[in-house]
């Protein structure tokens, strides 16, 4: 068996007396759609900041696309793309501005890149308010802009924080269909959300995470539909 795009072990996050993540064991293989969910403060978006070597554990082991998290940080970051629940975001630019900066800061080829983006956007219905400034978005167009940010550039694993709050149906449909298709060329996507139904309708294994455990980790109906 080939290994795990990620891989966490006794993976533990600790603030002083407080743990955020207690002893995590979880592993996702090249390919598959993963969705954590559970309460607000349950360990999930610490769970994808280790993930995205923005943080270091406290204990534990941590590996994404076959890299430690600790000990190679800039590996990991170089085949992720990653879109926090805040977003990176700058108000003063306008949505085709950042995107540009992204595509600059990842060193991408400017053809292909601006290419997917345009696709991108297209998709995502955001295509006409590029030229806008970020500040006067609303809650959804931030989310699309941030997801569109990660997904430039095909990383191999694309580890997205509540990608669908803010969104409509119309919105969270159209974004299903883009990570499905990435699926299709094997990226590995883990994404959190409070919508369990989003999660059991997209991806191929629930995760869910409380007072920072995992406590349950099972197929969705995609998966077990998909297997009968």
């Amino acid at each position: 068996m080939s290994e795990p795009m990620i891989e966490t072990r006794a993976l533990r996050k600790e603030y002083g007396p407080r743990a955020a993540l207690a002893g995590v064991d979880l592993a996702v293989s090249r390919g598959e759609m993963v969705g954590l969910i559970g309460a607000n403060g349950a360990g999930k978006s610490t769970l994808l900041k280790v993930l995205a070597a923005l943080i270091e554990p406290t204990a534990g082991s941590v590996r994404v696309a076959g890299f430690d998290v600790v000990r190679d940080p800039l590996e990991v970051k170089r085949r992720i793309g990653y879109a926090p629940e805040s977003g990176f975001l700058f108000d003063a630019l306008t949505g085709r501005a950042f995107l540009e900066m992204v595509v600059d800061l990842k060193k991408l080829d400017h053809k292909k890149a601006h290419s997917q983006m345009s696709e991108l956007s297209a998709v995502l219905g955001i295509q006409d308010v590029l030229k806008y400034h970020i500040g006067g978005y609303s809650k959804g167009m931030r989310k699309k802009v941030s997801t569109v940010s990660a997904l430039i550039g095909n990383p191999q694993v694309l580890i997205l924080d509540e990608p669908v709050d803010g969104l409509d149906r119309p919105g969270v449909a159209a974004l299903t269909e883009v990570l499905r298709g990435l699926q299709e060329q094997m990226t590995t996507i883990i994404l959190s959300s409070h919508m369990t139904d989003v999660v059991e309708g997209a991806c191929d294994r629930v995760c869910t995470l409380s007072g920072g455990a995992l406590v349950e980790n099972r197929p969705t109906r995609i998966e077990a539909s998909a297997s009968e």
